[in-house]
């Protein structure tokens, strides 16, 4: 089943080594912009957006998105 794996950019050289290891592509990283731990929630939620976009554009889609977990498009 296709993956991403989501890491502040304070972790984002960790990420890349953590999936070298595992011989995984490079393309599975989602890199979160800025520390979350200090934006209001205001920022957090265009963050979220941002990454959502982000994963599914790397899984392929919404209509792909909805297709891997099961649910129904509208």
């Amino acid at each position: 089943m296709p993956a991403v794996v989501i890491a502040t950019e304070a972790f984002a050289k960790l990420l890349t080594v953590m999936l070298r290891s595992q011989q995984a592509p490079d393309s599975l990283a989602v890199v979160l912009r800025g520390n979350p731990e200090y934006l209001d929630q205001s920022a957090i939620d265009t963050l979220a957006d941002q990454v959502l976009e982000d994963i599914m554009r790397q899984l392929g889609g919404a209509q792909r998105v909805h297709e891997l977990i099961g649910a129904e498009t509208k």
